[in-house]
């Protein structure tokens, strides 16, 4: 850690754990440059005892003017056995001091159900999705005024009281001049969340549009850092398509039954002679009966095609994901089907 010059405060944080496999009692620390060390937690049972699960705690603030070398001592006894442990830290005062502050763009398509933040969102338009801005400080002193602030490409919409600040909720401005989240310690991380809605269709071209979300953060005597993340946007295209006939309908069943008749009446004028040299068939087929029959199944064609189709089935629209269909084939394959159902 480095103070300024001229010093100032530090507090020294502590961590006691027992690498053993009994207990130790009597626990005691000491710090040779901070004399009010105190014990913060860990004691989960409140038994007095460093139990082999636990980790205690401590801490002590003291001012420091120059660079300091500290020594943190700590001892415990199992039954008689004495044990002790000791750690070192450097404290620099009127060195040079490093700010530095990193960010990191992430989305979550919250339509899609993506399970958690990702570098990469997918989406088609009206998709809700959630930003998430990892912000962390690499100083090693305090950075004061940091500002973190969004610009959302056009074709995305803001949705209002969604910016939250380490799940707490702050009022909206992140997309204008930024919001400040205050002061960050050495090694603080802050997420800044909020959400967003892709624009309506009419907003994008068919296929896919890449778009680029920014965001960037800045603090006091730290220039402002950016990230940005890649937001894949496909539409699909679709093929309105009112009536697709699958049925027979009763024009076309006339014509197939007159077609019939004109067969059967012709076979019953020849009498099947061509048949006599084969099969000794001589009794001709009487041509008033195929004329009769003939003249039955027309008329009931006709009432037919007069009514309604026998059968029908309506499709009020066709999607084809893009782009591995092209439009064209699909209203070839639509005609072919149309005409290979209607006989034609």
């Amino acid at each position: 850690m480095t103070l300024p010059a001229g010093g100032g405060n530090v507090t020294y944080g502590y961590v006691v754990t027992n690498t053993g496999n009994v207990s130790l009692t009597n626990i005691a620390l000491t710090d040779d440059r901070c004399s009010s060390v105190t014990q913060t937690g860990g004691d989960t049972n409140s038994n007095g005892q460093l139990e082999v699960s636990e980790a205690w705690s401590y801490q002590c603030t003291t001012s420091l003017s120059a660079t300091t070398t500290n020594t943190a001592t700590v001892e415990g006894f199992s039954g008689s056995t004495k044990v002790t442990d000791t750690d070192q830290e450097t404290v620099t005062v009127g060195g040079q001091a490093v700010l530095r502050l990193t960010i990191e763009k992430l989305g979550q398509n919250l339509t899609k159900q993506d399970a958690s933040p990702r570098s990469r969102v997918d989406a088609n338009p009206g998709d809700q999705v959630r930003f998430t801005l990892v912000i962390t400080s690499d100083s090693t002193q305090a950075l004061t005024n940091v500002i973190v602030r969004d610009i959302l490409p056009e074709e995305l919409i803001y949705e209002p009281g969604s910016t939250q600040v380490d799940g707490i909720t702050v009022a909206d401005g992140i997309l204008l001049n930024g919001i400040n989240i205050g002061t960050l310690n050495p090694d603080d991380e802050v997420r800044v969340t909020f959400r967003a809605r892709i624009g309506t269709s009419n907003k994008f071209a068919t296929g896919t549009t890449v778009l680029v979300n920014a965001a960037y953060v800045r603090a006091d005597g730290v220039a402002e850092r950016d990230s940005k993340l890649p937001i894949y946007v496909t539409k699909n295209i679709i093929i309105p398509a009112t009536q697709v006939q699958t049925g027979v309908d009763g024009a076309t069943l006339t014509l197939l039954i007159s077609t019939v008749m004109t067969s059967l009446y012709y076979v019953g004028r020849s009498g099947l002679g061509f048949l006599k040299g084969q099969a000794g068939m001589v009794s001709p087929l009487p041509t008033k009966a195929v004329v009769t029959l003939g003249t039955l199944l027309l008329l009931l064609a006709g009432s037919l095609g007069l009514s309604s189709k026998l059968k029908d089935s309506n499709i009020t629209a066709i999607e084809i994901r893009s782009p591995s269909v092209h439009t064209s084939d699909s209203y070839l394959a639509l005609i072919g089907n149309r005409l290979k159902t209607q006989g034609r």
